[in-house]
């Protein structure tokens, strides 16, 4: 049935004189609509932060209290932390310099509107729109099919219908109002650390300079300490620096291209105070010098066209007005603008705004235990992932802080001021920090720790906390990993020195730069000197590669933690492996301590310090700062070239195997021979180059190519020097399990049978051929060759299935999960893939999520409680380099993951059962059940939004080494460890341009798993 030509009339009968809507039962569809506007309604949000960045002193708060109406004052203490006014004024967006402020005696709207008038206004908004839509048909559900509506016409709530007729007649029609939070930077170099938390792509930033400051004027810049003012000796040197610092930094935590534009978002405006002290013709001057500094600089195009000049002493500078129209202007261009939020989120996010609001009963509650949120969310009909996302969205906005991790979601915190401010009490060693009689509390020894070597005992946070905030005291174990997660504090590993248990911490906002004397330089070198080139260094990735090497025990600390250097015994005991953060470069070298070395075995030494190093750094890039791209290089040393202007040049992997490097800048070869010891392939080139060329011979032979149509691996090394995985070997090598081992552990409780024989089914889908526009996965047989022959070594019935459309892919599926199984089921999946997708061969989109749920436990009932092994091998994103093709598609119309968006908030929801249930309910079914989405294990082969990176005549990156893991250590380990020995293997190669993959392995296991190869028992 269609409706395309229904009139209002005919839907809805309106009795005008009673204001009574009467319902026509003709027409289930619309009362439908009514239900679908109740359940599933969004209204559009239009809210900015503004974040005001920049260099100590320089006039950012008067600039904020300008921008508020709030008046210029000579004496105010600067901004101690970051200073957080969350709903400071509303615009309306027809006229963008009326700011409606505090300061002038608005009402803020979000203070005065009723959440539950919201509801209802935007219901009836959906419900107007359902009916007055003339291609309604297409989207109201025909009756016809079966959909049944549980709200009967006389149960439409008469505050709907009343604001329907208002609608209807053209009244109440909202003025779009955007929504300005502001967040004060402050411009002590001790707080930069933690600020890069705080750094989001849904922002507006204001960079605030001095005019009267040169830019290449120094700045002496000075934190407190316990004993006074010092000097800061981390911080930039001069006015530009600074300017450097905060552009890098803000493109490296939240920048993101505009595929339209050239221009990056967040947009950055330039503002310059104290014009009243400055000419006009100055004013132009120094910021054609801003610009000329800043052109060649890779975060240029976050920076808006226009910089303007202000003085915040007067009343009446024209020059604000065209700041708060230029805000609105960019806050309009944004992609987050008028974006569609869920009702019931505005509902749950007003009943939280409310909880933190003094009353005359109540002190303000600054945390909820997640439990507590998500029982608010239940009463406005949210179920749990709802909530989840709701959280993400308004810590996304700045509202609150909510991190849906697993040390870290327990806690949702309210008042993101709040929580800077108990931050703020261990960091910057305050007056109150002394107990009444004027005596520390603690003995001069920890404050001389904290104030000289910026080591802090768990012991001390505890105690402060429960003299300040007893009410976050017994949650100290949860604010401690937020001050970790916030990068305030980093952990050591266990130390002797700890009373009870207690643990270390450095705070590296605290820790000294090095004097000379800490610097090893009396001591030979162990091979030549590696280093890290990024475009920008953030100072917080190193303090986090430390603190990873400290808490994983991986070497021991040599002497103290610097803010920028760093030692470690390696060698067991016979060298120092030093990391240096200097110049936008991390740099590492190996010092020989002991004279005579009986057993050197520096290559073994060199590959593992740098494996381990490589596999931390792009592990912490990917979560800490993705926009960060280090190359591998080494410092040029050529002959008449002065020390300062020796430059870095990158190197990879064949380059060492090659034995020299072109340094393009003095025009020489660089001899690498000393760089040997850091890679094995360079060790054991003879063998490898006969296998290689045995190995191409076939290739050409099987594949009727030539050399010249292969793509090179660039760098990598994951080539096996094992003769049991040539990738042309006609059968691959398993290492089995022992007898022993088998009968051991194949019986056991905790573990997963998985002994039939068969295993079970492995199906494999292996799109090759692609419609136009996308190209085909060359390559890809040298995967499933591997493939085939792994999971039949672990014998299991393979099936490959080739070059599947969409529709295809979801009918072998659906045939595969109305199969019998045995023990255990393998999928994998190789193709062309977007965010949380793959390709069909015809460019349609399968969801993984659609994958998943055709194995649950609802939908294939065989293969409940038994394990469930996939394994997707296909991109995640759109970053393509040469010489190593992609596994991703070719065109540029691909779907994008934006992280503000409400879909991207979701976290990963393997069940289409949305309804909600509280804990306390219970069900009378048998002890033996098992969720629906429980015993699987995930294994993709890279992070969302990324590539993965295929070689055309040996395959991807992720399939060799998963098959390299597999076939080697199936025999001893559970396949959860298996997965940590892909990552660490996969996160050690590198492209020719430095390009880097990691895995992701998603376990619902809910026992140990072992494929137990060459065992098992005929059915």
């Amino acid at each position: 049935m269609q409706f395309c030509n229904l009139s209002l009339s005919e839907v809805f009968t309106l009795d005008r004189t009673r204001r009574v809507l009467r319902y026509n039962q003709r027409y289930p569809e619309y009362l439908e609509a009514y239900q679908k506007a109740r359940e599933e309604g969004t209204r559009e949000v239009y809210h900015t932060r503004v974040m005001i960045v920049g260099q100590y002193g320089v006039g950012k708060t008067s600039l904020k209290k300008r921008l508020l109406d709030e008046g210029f004052t000579k004496d105010y203490n600067s901004t101690d932390g970051i200073q957080v006014d969350p709903s400071a004024c509303y615009i309306d967006i027809s006229n963008s310099v009326i700011w409606k402020t505090k300061a002038k005696g608005f009402t803020l709207k979000e203070d005065t509107d009723n959440p539950q008038d919201v509801y209802d206004s935007e219901v009836a908004k959906k419900l107007l729109h359902a009916v007055k839509d003339r291609t309604s048909g297409k989207h109201v559900r025909d009756s016809s099919t079966g959909a049944t509506c549980t709200i009967p016409p006389d149960r439409i709530p008469d505050t709907i219908k009343s604001k329907f007729f208002s609608l209807e007649d053209g009244k109440n029609q909202e003025e779009k109002q955007l929504k300005l939070s502001f967040w004060d930077f402050g411009g002590q170099h001790v707080f930069y650390t933690t600020h890069q938390t705080f750094l989001t792509d849904r922002a507006i930033y204001l960079l605030v300079v001095d005019l009267t400051k040169d830019l290449d004027e120094k700045v002496d810049t000075i934190r407190q300490s316990r004993r006074g003012p010092k000097p800061d000796s981390a911080a930039p040197e001069k006015v530009k620096d600074y300017l450097d610092y905060w552009l890098n930094s803000i493109h490296t935590h939240a920048g993101k291209s505009s595929p339209e534009t050239q221009s990056l978002s967040p947009p950055v405006i330039i503002v310059g105070t104290h014009k009243d002290a400055v000419t006009d013709q100055y004013i132009d001057d120094y910021f054609h010098k801003i610009v000329n500094s800043l052109h060649d600089k890779v975060y240029f195009h976050h920076v808006h066209k226009t910089y303007i000049a202000v003085d915040n002493k007067s009343d009446d500078d024209h020059e604000l007005n065209k700041l708060k129209e230029t805000i609105v202007q960019l806050a309009e261009g944004q992609r987050f603008w008028g974006q569609e939020v869920p009702i019931k989120w505005l509902l749950l996010e007003k009943n939280l705004r409310g909880l933190k609001t003094k009353s005359q009963d109540r002190e303000p509650v600054h945390f909820l235990k997640f439990e507590d949120v998500k029982a608010i969310g239940f009463k406005e009909r949210m179920d749990e992932a709802s909530v989840v996302a709701c959280l993400q969205f308004y810590h996304s906005v700045g509202d609150m802080i909510f991190f849906n991790e697993i040390d870290l979601r327990n806690l949702v915190i309210l008042d993101p001021q709040w929580l800077i401010d108990v931050f703020k009490s261990i960091i910057t060693v305050p007056e109150f920090h002394r107990d009444s009689r004027g005596r520390n509390i603690f003995g001069s020894i920890v404050w001389e720790k904290l104030d000289k070597d910026g080591v802090l005992q768990e012991e001390f946070i505890e105690t402060v906390w429960k003299k300040l905030y007893a009410d976050i005291s017994i949650h100290s174990d949860v604010m401690i990993e937020l001050m970790q997660r916030f990068d305030l504090i980093c952990p050591f590993e266990n130390n002797q020195e700890c009373n009870q248990g207690k643990r270390l911490f450095f705070v590296p906002c605290l820790l000294p730069k090095p004097e000379p004397g800490d610097f090893i330089r009396d001591k030979p070198l162990v091979g030549g000197t590696l280093f890290y080139k990024f475009t920008f260094l953030p100072k917080g990735l190193f303090h986090r590669l430390v603190a990873k090497i400290c808490l994983k025990n991986i070497w021991p600390l040599y002497g103290a933690v610097f803010f920028d250097y760093a030692r470690f015994e390696v060698g067991d005991g016979c060298c120092v492996l030093t990391l240096l953060a200097e110049d936008n470069h991390l740099e590492l070298k190996i010092h020989q301590t002991l004279e005579e070395r009986t057993d050197r075995g520096d290559n073994l030494m060199g590959i593992k310090i740098r494996e381990e190093i490589e596999v931390i750094l792009m592990t912490t890039i990917k979560n800490y700062c993705p926009n960060v791209d280090p190359e591998i290089s080494v410092r040029c040393i050529c002959p008449n070239v002065e020390e300062e202007k020796r430059t870095l040049v990158p190197i990879s992997e064949k380059d060492i195997n090659r034995g020299h490097k072109q340094c393009k800048s003095h025009h020489h070869s660089i001899k690498l021979d000393q760089y040997k010891l850091w890679y094995s392939t360079a060790h054991t080139a003879e063998t490898k180059s006969a296998n290689t060329k045995s190995g191409e011979k076939t290739t050409k032979q099987n594949r009727g190519k030539s050399a010249a149509g292969s793509s090179d691996p660039e760098g990598s090394n994951l080539e096996d020097t094992d003769s049991g995985e040539n990738i042309d070997d006609e059968h691959i090598h398993v290492h089995t399990a022992t007898a022993e081992f088998f009968e051991k552990w194949s019986k056991d409780e905790e573990i997963y049978t998985n002994a039939s024989m068969p295993r079970g089914r492995c199906l494999i889908i292996n799109n090759y051929a692609f419609e136009p526009k996308m190209r085909n996965r060359d390559g890809t047989e040298h995967d499933v060759k591997r493939l085939k022959q792994l999971f039949e070594r672990f014998e299991y019935t393979v099936v490959v299935k080739n070059d599947l459309t969409a529709g295809k892919i979801r009918e072998t599926l659906t045939e595969e999960s109305s199969r019998d199984h045995a023990d255990s089921f393998v999928l994998v999946i190789l193709s062309h893939g977007t965010v949380d997708a793959v390709y069909g061969v015809d460019k349609e989109k399968v969801p993984y999520k659609e994958i998943y749920n055709f194995f649950n436990g609802e939908n294939c009932k065989k293969l409940a409680g038994k394990p469930k092994i996939i394994i997707i091998q296909a991109c995640q994103g759109k970053k393509k380099d040469s010489g190593v093709v992609t596994d991703g598609e070719e065109d540029e119309n691909d779907d994008n993951v934006d992280v503000s968006s409400i879909a991207s908030f979701k976290s990963l929801d393997l069940s289409d059962d949305s309804t909600a249930h509280t804990d306390d309910e219970e069900e009378d079914s048998p002890g033996d059940t098992s969720p629906i989405m429980a015993d699987f294990f995930i294994a993709s082969a890279t992070t969302q939004d990324y590539v993965s990176w295929r070689v055309t005549d040996s395959g991807t990156w992720f399939i060799r080494a998963l098959v390299k893991i597999f076939r080697k250590h199936a025999g001893t380990k559970d396949i959860l460890r298996m997965s940590t020995m892909i990552n660490k293997l996969v996160a050690t190669k590198t492209t020719r341009s430095g390009k880097k993959q990691m895995p992701t392995f998603n376990n619902q296991l809910t026992k140990t798993f072992y494929f137990f190869p060459g065992h098992g028992c005929k059915e």
